[in-house]
């Protein structure tokens, strides 16, 4: 272990200490700095309750400071009932749909939760993705709003499904977020999805107390993928990374790996695809056979790539000082705007705060976590702060690093 840990460190360590067969030597050199700035860096990457199993759990030889064992412990126990919370509330809305004789498809988090995972507890989840038939869309709406959610403002299904897989988010008065999707990439990516050939795939299974349709497992592992590579051009957490080699070793062989590459292919997002996995393959062992990459690998495969996607996902909104809308913003801005921009990123709402950090968002303890988020960025990224106030920065090569991959990913 290096006398001071760089980013890159943080980084690497949280992806070692995920691994299934993580060696845990090296922790004994961590200091009481490095154990708090590791700890924020897992709620930011969304992966402590993963790391509370790992370490606290299943480790019984190295130990770990008491502090740190309850920081972790609380990490788990609120992902835990919060998602309980998430899916007693997605079970009263199967019920309802079922009642109402609408079809929904169960997506990512509650399935990868409570089948892939095991636990619902290591498994963080902000809201409940459901599927449905675009012409059940508007029924779909109504039967939200009987049951107590709400829009955040009016909108028109059909401007908004020529731009978005879903429409947008209803809430309810606990906090809960539901997210209807009709389609599982976005029309304006030029991607083809055979959605029939979603449905009649589709399984029936034991989910949150009731019968529920999930994806096949082929869809879902490439949902994920597009969910990665296409939806957020890799501006995700490292847990998106996890979710995918944790679906993957969950199907195990029966992953029909020849029908997955096939749909790749005709839905247009084998090259998001083969980067996610390749990612995947790198930092978590995602045993992914190696005729699959060497087919989904594209003709004008740049190692580039590859370089830029590891940019996307380590230069996250959650774990660095600026993102995408963040940059454009910074861009764009004067002075008091760009002070405006400094104070949102450093003090977020409540909602998001409870989702970086795993706490209620309705306990008092959100109030501890507004100077953690503030200084955990500082701490660690102070010099590209100081570049961005004095106007060093250059916030364009963020954004044309994201518009030449998404192009690349698009060619």
């Amino acid at each position: 272990m290096k006398a001071v840990m760089d980013q890159h460190d943080y980084d690497d360590l949280i992806i070692k200490l995920l691994k299934r067969d993580a060696d845990l030597e090296g922790l004994a050199g961590l200091t009481k700095t490095d154990w708090d700035l590791l700890v924020s860096q897992a709620h930011f990457s969304q992966v402590a309750p993963i790391l509370y199993q790992r370490l606290v759990k299943e480790n019984h030889t190295h130990p770990i400071p008491q502090a740190v064992t309850l920081q972790l412990r609380d990490a788990y126990y609120v992902c835990l009932g919060n998602n309980l919370r998430l899916n007693n509330a997605l079970s009263r809305l199967l019920q309802q749909f079922q009642a109402a004789s609408v079809p929904v498809i169960v997506l990512k988090g509650a399935v990868l939760a409570e089948i892939v995972y095991g636990n619902i507890g290591l498994r963080p989840m902000n809201d409940l993705d459901i599927l449905v038939h675009k012409d059940d869309l508007q029924r779909s709406q109504e039967l939200l709003w009987r049951a107590g959610y709400q829009n955040s403002s009016t909108f028109d299904i059909e401007e908004e499904c020529a731009k978005l897989q879903h429409i947008p988010a209803v809430i309810n008065s606990d906090r809960m977020l539901v997210e209807v999707h009709w389609t599982l990439v976005r029309p304006d990516r030029s991607s083809k999805v055979d959605i029939e050939g979603v449905w009649q795939r589709a399984r029936r299974v034991d989910l949150v107390g009731t019968q529920a349709l999930v994806l096949s497992p082929e869809d879902l592992l490439l949902h994920l993928c597009v969910h990665n590579s296409i939806h957020h051009i890799f501006m995700v957490s490292l847990r998106s990374f996890y979710d995918v080699a944790e679906v993957i070793r969950f199907f195990g062989s029966e992953l029909d790996w020849e029908q997955f590459e096939s749909f790749a292919r005709a839905w247009q997002v084998a090259k998001g695809v083969y980067l996610t996995l390749f990612l995947a393959q790198r930092w978590f062992n995602a045993s992914v056979p190696s005729n699959v990459m060497e087919q989904l690998q594209p003709p004008d495969y740049d190692s580039q790539a590859v370089t830029w996607a590891e940019q996307q996902v380590f230069s996250d909104e959650n774990a660095h000082p600026f993102s995408k809308v963040f940059s454009q913003g910074w861009a764009s801005q004067g002075v008091t705007g760009k002070a405006g921009l400094m104070m949102k990123r450093f003090f977020p709402s409540r909602e998001r705060l409870a989702s970086l950090f795993s706490v209620p968002p309705d306990s008092w303890r959100i109030y501890l976590y507004y100077p953690i988020n503030a200084f955990i960025p500082f701490k660690r990224r102070w010099r590209q702060i100081y570049q961005m106030v004095s106007g060093r920065e250059q916030i364009s090569e963020v954004v044309e690093r994201e518009n030449k991959l998404l192009q690349w990913m698009k060619s």
